[in-house]
């Protein structure tokens, strides 16, 4: 039996794809381990968003040759150093697969390497054996608690800071039908919830004879699986009176929007490439709220942008804080190489964005909190999600709190209602905790 790990790291787009790499090997004599367990290969389908993200790519690629695996790098770095150069950094015999938008080569040469090795009764060779033959089809995503569909890939959006577009292609949508089958074939499984994931999600149908997000949603929504939908990500183009209509349309859909604000101010929103104004976005997010009592709006902010002043991040600061806003993701700006404002001057000290990210950072806390206890009392619908110790289970609310209870029976199938009845940080119980302190 072969044994192969794998490490993936980066966006829900890049989880899918490594979901679906693993189920295309699946009828082959393999073992699926973790990445810190032996190996004969190691596959790091990493991402290149961030140099911090190409970072910890590489200590995944270091740790699995000094393992003696066989190690495969995949995912945009790999794209990225095929592009750009920079195989001396990698550890000496890492095979480099590029190739985002179909991984079709990384399957063939992992199917090409595992018969061989079967077939010669070897362990761990030289990864120079991973040569790609012929592709074949991406298959539908593996299973697990809430397994990873992805509709779209690539998009057409030309942001300053990112490198996304320059190794993913432009926006392509899955065909509908295809999406369809992966669903059914998802739902097949038994979950109650699946992840619908794309780059550029509000770009899906663009492509496609003018059909819209919302048109896939009323689809899928049509097919009476039982499973509850939730939006990877959506851009602020995505937040249409479509959108909110699907949203508001019943509770397959979860109530749940994740936007890539990244500034709220004006000044660096241009700079940065980004189609709006902070007003604007902030008037569709204040209708959504409106509209949707349930909703819990999650938000990513770049500091730190080249040019970003004091009065800049005030006014970041000053537009989340107004905004019906549950949480952010705070990321430092990081250059990446071919994106036009990896040159761009005045960029902030480090200390000075560190410490404009500790601020954001400390509002999404308090967020978190506030908005976990303002469900005490309630009653929401859960998904169940995993175990942990001490007979507790962990649960996802559709507005993507998490929610743990202690239930000897384990975690249950299907969706179900729980009243929540204390709060403890970000977390909301049902029931009693063990302790008052307790943070899961």
């Amino acid at each position: 039996m072969i044994r192969i790990a794998f490490k993936t790291t980066g966006c829900k787009v890049n989880q899918a794809d490594g979901e679906a790499v693993r189920r295309a090997l699946a009828d082959l004599p393999v073992a699926f381990v973790g990445a810190d367990q032996p190996a004969d290969v190691l596959v790091v389908n990493a991402c290149a968003v961030t140099r911090g993200a190409e970072r910890d790519g590489r200590v995944y690629l270091h740790r699995g040759t000094r393992q003696g695996a066989s190690v495969v790098l995949a995912g945009c770095l790999a794209s990225r150093i095929a592009r750009d150069g920079g195989d001396d950094l990698l550890p000496d015999g890492v095979h480099v697969i590029p190739g985002t938008g179909d991984r079709a080569a990384l399957v063939a040469a992992l199917r090409a390497d595992v018969l061989r090795r079967s077939a010669t009764g070897t362990a761990t060779a030289d990864s120079a054996s991973l040569a790609a033959p012929e592709p074949e089809p991406n298959p539908a995503p593996a299973t697990r608690a809430r397994p990873l569909v992805k509709v779209q890939d690539g998009c057409d959006c030309r942001c300053t800071y990112c490198i996304v577009p320059l190794l993913r292609g432009p926006s392509r949508s899955v065909p509908v039908d295809d999406v369809v089958s992966a669903v059914l074939a998802a739902a097949a499984t038994g979950c109650a919830e699946i992840v619908l994931a794309g780059v550029d999600l509000a770009a899906w149908g663009r492509d496609r004879d003018g059909a819209a997000l919302p048109d896939l949603l009323a689809r899928l929504r049509s097919l009476g699986t039982g499973t509850r939908f939730r939006l990877s990500s959506v851009e602020p183009h995505g937040l249409t009176d479509g959108l909110l209509d699907a949203l508001a349309a019943g509770p397959d859909v979860a109530p749940h929007l994740h936007v890539p604000l990244q500034s709220g101010s004006d000044r660096i929103l241009r700079a940065m490439g980004r189609p709006y104004a902070a007003r604007d976005l902030g008037e569709r997010l204040q209708a959504f709220a409106r509209d949707l009592p349930d909703l819990a709006v999650g938000l990513d902010v770049i500091v730190g942008f080249p040019g970003e002043t004091d009065a800049d991040f005030d006014d970041t600061r000053a537009f989340v804080a107004s905004l019906p806003v549950a949480y952010l993701h705070v990321f430092p700006f990081s250059p990446r190489p071919g994106t036009a404002a990896a040159d761009l001057p005045d960029a902030p000290a480090h200390e000075v964005t560190a410490a404009r990210a500790r601020v954001l950072r400390d509002l999404s806390d308090a967020r978190r909190a506030d908005h976990a206890m303002a469900l005490v009392g309630r009653t929401v619908e859960v998904v169940d999600i995993g175990a942990r110790p001490g007979a507790v289970v962990e649960s996802l609310a559709g507005d993507y709190t998490r929610v743990f209870r202690h239930d000897p029976a384990g975690p249950r199938a299907g969706r179900f209602p729980l009243c929540i009845a204390l709060a403890q940080d970000a977390h909301a119980w049902s029931g009693p905790s063990s302790q008052p302190s307790e943070s899961p």
